[in-house]
């Protein structure tokens, strides 16, 4: 009996250590395209993954963008200051197609190199159906596990 509270202390020490790992901060920026279908599909991201990370404001984010400017390190300055670890953006294509689509980036927030895309088909109320959001949940995950953790630096006090 004393094996099978090893195993569950193994267990629940791998999956403590994974998740400590998980970066612990994102945001979503302002999907683009035909206005009621970006904003279904932005908030059909924060939906996705609000319970799982601390989801930072997208003005936050760019306030902290245009403060870094000029900077020859941009997108590491203002991950920093926002210890923010990964950018999710996105973008859906109705025009002309029958079935619109959704294309959700992930970028890594100290470099803006983008990690990688997930299109799924979404409906022409920008719906997703259970099998698309299945598919983003779990790829969206994958891909910001991929981000760079930062940790947040508190700002300098200035007497």
């Amino acid at each position: 009996m004393r094996i099978h509270h090893l195993f569950i202390a193994a267990a629940l020490v791998a999956t403590t250590a994974s998740a400590d790992a998980r970066p612990r901060r994102i945001v979503i920026v302002d999907f683009y395209g035909q206005a009621q279908l970006a904003q279904a599909g932005t908030a059909v991201a924060q939906q996705l993954l609000g319970d799982q990370y601390d989801v930072v404001s997208a003005k936050r984010w760019s306030a902290a963008m245009i403060d870094a400017k000029g900077d020859a390190q941009q997108w590491s300055t203002a991950a920093k200051a926002t210890g923010i670890d990964a950018i999710v953006d996105g973008w859906v294509a109705a025009d002309g197609v029958r079935t619109p689509t959704m294309t959700v980036e992930v970028r890594d927030a100290s470099t803006g190199r983008q990690i990688d895309t997930i299109t799924v088909r979404i409906g022409n109320d920008g719906n997703l159906d259970e099998r698309s959001t299945h598919k983003l949940a779990n790829e969206l995950v994958e891909l910001i596990e991929w981000a760079s953790p930062h940790e947040l630096i508190a700002p300098a006090f200035v007497n």
